[in-house]
């Protein structure tokens, strides 16, 4: 057969599709082969399974026989085998206190197994250092050349819900395009999850952080949950841009909590929640309205030079300390409420706020918005102050819950500790118990209070 150009072209394209099969057919092998490596009983061995699954996703990134959508899928199912190796359990990190230690604790479970207790240590941090490869890994796929720009894998969908992390994790600057999962998690060490863009939703929510937790300097542009988590340690927040919804309602706070400078373009819900340190919302702007109701606060809080430019509930929580929303400097600004004022009382469930200091400055820009309408005791309308009776019993309840908390900490046995978690469970559902009645108003309180002039 004369060699045409037709049939030039035509053997060209099946010699092309021929060895594109036969670098998939490769692939596969190769997939296999790491697959299997992550199961091996040798860390080095699984560190290696992990490069090689890395390097598959970069290849087929990089594939000019497929569209950018197949790369995508094709890359999506190594994704989800590297997510699934972090999100899958094991058992020594339930040791991770006594693990984390130069040698055995006095009381520990390693008490006279010392032996052990080494070999458990370098299997923890073998573990440890195969799953801060495939972290680090991501990570630096995540970010762009330049700031606050995509990196190669940041069009992946990234499930982590349910993790328990052993190791600190670091995934500072990261941008995703699609929707995050991270719920349900445990993070025994530091979290750093600053400076990141997330354009889809992304899920913190049901997570307990027991290290320092780092959001701040962070962009959502989609829906980002984080409710119902426990902060053990200080956690920072600060200078991010929320442009859906935000959701932190029924979340515990045990150390510092920074909400600082922030803006939410969408509705903000941080109700129902327990502050146990102190509590910054200053420099913060909200466009569409927030709902900081139905809170307990043991420390000072501070909601300086913040705009809110929709409806804001504060009714039915308690201010154990200073509450602060003036300015503090001649440069500070105080808040201002643009188009309603703040409610302190729920007249709906009538229900009030309930402050345990008289050294509160609730002094805000009227010229700019609505004033802060108080009694001739200071106090917002239709609010009190916390009886000596019911700063004994705040204080008495944060005492005995972090002792159990303390407790579970040290304890061990799996029955004691399951037991303890349920005592921890239950003295928080004592406590918001408590909050609600503590400012419920009953019938024949409920009189219209006489307010001061501003």
């Amino acid at each position: 057969m004369p060699h045409t150009p037709e049939n030039v072209e035509n053997n060209s394209e099946v010699s092309h599709q021929t060895t594109f099969e036969k670098h998939k057919a490769e692939r596969w092998e190769q997939y296999l082969q790491a697959v299997k490596q992550l199961r091996s009983k040798d860390a080095s061995a699984r560190v290696s399974g992990v490069h090689a699954l890395v390097v598959l996703v970069d290849e087929w990134l990089h594939e000019e026989n497929l569209s950018e959508d197949e790369k995508i899928k094709e890359g999506q199912l190594i994704i989800n085998k590297l997510c699934a190796y972090i999100c899958s359990p094991f058992t020594l990190a339930s040791e991770y206190d006594e693990l984390a230690q130069d040698s055995p604790i006095a009381e520990g479970i390693y008490k006279n197994r010392e032996q052990e207790f080494y070999i458990h240590k370098a299997e923890l941090q073998a573990e440890a250092d195969v799953r801060l490869s495939i972290i680090q890994e991501i990570h630096i796929r995540l970010q762009g050349p330049d700031e606050n720009t995509p990196g190669a894998w940041s069009d992946f969908e990234y499930d982590f819900s349910g993790s328990t992390f052993f190791y600190p994790v670091d995934l500072t600057h990261s941008y995703y395009i699609k929707p995050v999962h991270f719920s349900e998690s445990v993070y025994w060490s530091s979290a750093n999850f600053s400076g990141s863009t997330y354009r889809d939703w992304v899920g913190f929510s049901d997570s307990t952080y027991w290290g320092r937790a780092d959001f701040s300097g962070s962009t959502y542009r989609g829906g980002s949950d984080f409710h119902e988590s426990i902060y053990q340690a200080e956690v920072d927040l600060s200078k991010s841009v929320y442009r859906d919804w935000a959701d932190f309602h029924e979340s515990t706070y045990w150390g510092d909590a920074n909400f600082s400078e922030s803006a939410y373009r969408s509705w903000a819900d941080l109700q129902n929640s327990v502050y146990q340190g102190w509590a910054n919302f200053s420099g913060s702007t909200y466009q569409e309205g927030v709902d900081l109701s139905c809170s307990i606060y043991r420390g000072r809080v501070n909601f300086r030079g913040s705009t809110y430019e929709g409806e804001t509930a504060f009714s039915g929580s308690i201010f154990r300390d200073k509450i602060n929303f003036s300015k503090d400097t001649d440069s500070g600004s105080s808040s201002h409420f643009t188009r309603c004022a703040p409610a302190f009382y729920d007249e709906t469930n009538h229900q009030n706020t309930l402050f345990g200091s008289h050294n509160n400055d609730f002094t805000v820009e009227n010229g700019r918005g609505y004033p802060i309408y108080r009694t001739f005791e200071g106090l917002p309308l239709g609010c009190n102050f916390l009886t000596a009776e019911q700063k004994e019993y705040l204080e008495d309840k944060f005492q005995e819950i972090g002792k159990t908390k303390n407790k579970f900490l040290e304890v061990k046995d799996p029955k004691e500790k399951a037991e303890l978690s349920e005592n921890l469970q239950a003295l928080d559902e004592n406590l918001y118990e408590w909050r609600e009645e503590a400012t419920t108003v009953k019938a024949e309180d409920n009189t219209a209070p006489e307010k001061e002039d501003n």
